[in-house]
This record gives C-alpha cells, structure tokens and sequence, in this order.
C-alpha cells in the first residue's frame, strides 16, 4: 500500500516500511512526552544520517538522542514468542552513523559547549489485530 502526502507542491509516495515509521516516531515522542521529556528535535537529517528524536527531561540538561525501532505485532496469527528484537537492527554501522550525526548535532548548536548527552533506544511494538500499541525504552547504550 501507498499513501500520497502532500509536500510543497508535489506529491512524494509513502512506502510501508515509511508509515509504520512515521506511527512509531508519533507514538514514541507523546510517550517521552508522557515521561516528562520535551521533544527537541524530530527526524534531524545530515548526508552521514539521521536521529529520529532529540529530547531532553524537564529540568535537567542531559540531551537524549533517541533511535525509534518500530515493529508490526499480529497477535492473533503469531502466538509464539519472538526472538527477533528490533534494537538489534542498531547494528556497528548504523552506531558509526549515528555518532557523526549527533556530532554534527552537538556542533551546530552548542558549539564547542561540553554538553551531556546520551543514546537511548526506544522500540514500538504496533499490534494491527488489537489495535494497540507497546512501547520498550532502553537507556544509555553505548556507542
């Protein structure tokens, strides 16, 4: 299935794999939100990659630099239990990837500022039978 959106005069085709990334950034910022984080920046794109989700918690000054995972669930055909996990998927060169852009990001707006930050991984499991959705948050992983 494809879906068109509209942007700046022309229609750009949404894949799959696009929307359910799309869902999953969506449900995981309003559960940071929920936790009490501010949302800072979404989908921040440089040629070397991109971060899905720069936040940071009410009152303290860490940056939380968060890699959303989403996975489609059908319960009612799979009733096993997964071996996959998503944050597998965060794997040595996406790490690489993920260490320039947030690089780039500490650059542009904190100049040469020491600030703190870290990575966190939060993964959306979307399950389309119940129509419902979970989310697993995992702080602090190393680069």
């Amino acid at each position: 299935m494809k879906q068109n959106k509209r942007i700046s005069g022309g229609t750009k085709k949404m894949t799959d794999k696009k929307i359910v990334g799309v869902k999953g950034e969506t449900i995981a910022s309003n559960f940071l939100k929920r936790k009490g984080f501010e949302i800072i920046e979404r989908n921040y794109l440089k040629k070397c990659g991109e971060i899905d989700i720069v936040a940071k918690l009410k009152n303290e000054e860490t940056l939380h630099f968060v890699e959303v995972k989403t996975v489609i669930r059908e319960t009612h055909v799979q009733k096993r239990v997964d071996t996959f996990r998503p944050e597998e998927n965060v794997h040595t060169r996406k790490r690489q990837r993920l260490k320039r852009t947030i690089a780039y990001f500490l650059a542009e707006h904190f100049g040469k500022r020491e600030v703190s930050w870290q990575f966190d991984v939060l993964v959306v499991y979307l399950d389309s039978f119940e129509k419902s959705a979970k989310a697993v948050f995992m702080k602090n992983i190393i680069l």
